[in-house]
């Protein structure tokens, strides 16, 4: 790595560290409303999921295929790279389950 590369690399790291909420891309602690909504219609299998924001992460409902409703909490652990949920569903289902890039 040339010395222009490393000014560079150190430049964009410190700007980086310095930046409020500063995570990594992938950081499930730190998804938007259309990430999070992505993620929990696959582990779900949900056809349909509206999210509020919260806090700590999201609040919501969701329907699956066979027309249960689902209470939807999501809850965001930004500095444990970390995503958990609960899902209580109408018909008595419950579903929880957590996502972690560590």
């Amino acid at each position: 790595m040339s010395l222009i590369q490393k000014t560079v690399a150190a430049l964009i790291l410190t700007a980086c560290l310095s930046s409020v909420g500063c995570q990594p891309a992938n950081n499930p602690g730190t998804w938007d409303e259309a990430k999070a909504s992505e993620y929990i219609k696959e582990q779900l299998s949900l056809e349909s999921v509206e999210l509020t924001k919260t806090s700590d992460g999201f609040t919501g409902t969701g329907t699956d295929a066979d027309g249960e409703t689902f209470e939807l909490v999501l809850t965001q652990q930004p500095d444990q790279n970390r995503l958990e949920y609960d899902a209580t569903g109408s018909r008595g289902t419950m579903e929880n389950g957590f996502y972690s890039t560590n």
